[in-house]
């Protein structure tokens, strides 16, 4: 049984990838057409309602129990491909949260670099052992010693808080988002790409939704929200001013590509990383709805789903794990 007394108010179920037989690769933390069924089927089908009422239920209020949305981060063409027929089968409108970067070509986009660490490596670890390796001989082994030290406590947080991450993948981000800054982070990766004649733009269009894909979703009646537009990984190290600037090109951006009934009023705060300036910005946009990604009580809140832009989310692998 899915619901309990730590998840029976209403929240989100967050997915990201998917893999197939054919097309696309089985990735960390991906599943399957089949796993997503019986997700589906283990939270049951009656206790999922369409985007539309969850956000009707949130901004009006509503005491309701024990019901859940589907949101789906990051615009992968997986999602779509996989994702949506079934989501089609069960009559399901969930929400797709765009990022809008992903409409021009970006050698090191996010979703480009996930795919060449599975896709080009034995196993992620290698991948992760070649780039600590790099940033190792560029900044020195003391340096990256006292920087595991001085941010010990952060570290066993975010464990704590993402229990899905292991401790090469927390490493990993803790040195992408804040030992490196964006120039040194992407020579290492060109260095990486270089290493295993791995060229970046082949995948672009594989990975990634494009223009008609948001159509196509917009004329099926999913909800199409805000996801920052170029996904920074720590928004908060943003100024008001930059944060603003990423979701108004983002809205912009997507106001341009789809006509909905209701505009672009949902979002999801991209690594679920956000803070006052983001809110205040999310606000001044009339943004109606917000997602983070933890069912946690955090950022100083005073309880779960603190506003209605801190809306909760369960990773769909923690859904997995209750199952099995």
């Amino acid at each position: 049984m899915y619901f309990n007394n730590n998840n029976k108010f209403l929240h989100g179920v967050m997915f990201h990838h998917f893999h197939d037989k054919n097309n696309f690769i089985k990735t960390q933390g991906s599943i399957n057409s089949d796993q997503l069924v019986k997700i589906i089927k283990y939270i049951g089908r009656e206790n999922i309602i369409n985007a539309n009422e969850f956000i009707n239920n949130i901004l009006n209020k509503k005491k309701v129990e024990k019901k859940v949305c589907l949101t789906f981060d990051d615009a992968l063409k997986c999602q779509e491909n996989i994702a949506l027929p079934i989501l089609e089968d069960f009559k399901i409108k969930a929400f797709f949260f765009i990022y809008t970067d992903i409409f021009k070509y970006n050698p090191h986009n996010i979703e480009i670099v996930r795919h060449f660490r599975h896709a080009f490596y034995k196993n992620i670890n290698e991948f992760y052992k070649d780039f600590i390796s790099i940033v190792k001989s560029k900044l020195g082994r003391k340096e990256i010693f006292n920087f595991f030290i001085f941010n010990k406590e952060k570290i066993l947080k975010f464990r704590k808080k993402f229990p899905i991450y292991t401790k090469y993948d927390v490493e990993f981000r803790f040195i992408r988002d804040h030992l490196l800054n964006n120039f040194e982070y992407n020579n290492i990766i060109s260095e990486l790409y270089l290493s295993k004649n791995f060229k970046p733009k082949k995948y672009h269009k594989h990975l990634l939704m494009n223009k008609e894909s948001l159509q196509k979703l917009n004329k099926l009646n999913h909800e199409i929200g805000l996801h920052s537009h170029s996904h920074p990984t720590k928004i908060i190290n943003f100024n008001y001013q930059n944060q603003h600037k990423e979701y108004l090109t983002n809205f912009k951006l997507l106001k341009k590509i789809i006509k909905t009934k209701y505009g672009i009023r949902s979002m999801s705060h991209p690594c679920g990383s956000y803070d006052n300036n983001t809110l205040k910005v999310l606000k001044k946009m009339n943004i109606l709805l917000g997602f983070k990604e933890s069912m946690l009580i955090d950022n100083n809140m005073k309880k779960i789903n603190n506003s209605k832009f801190e809306i909760a989310r369960v990773d769909h692998s923690s859904i997995i794990k209750s199952m099995n």
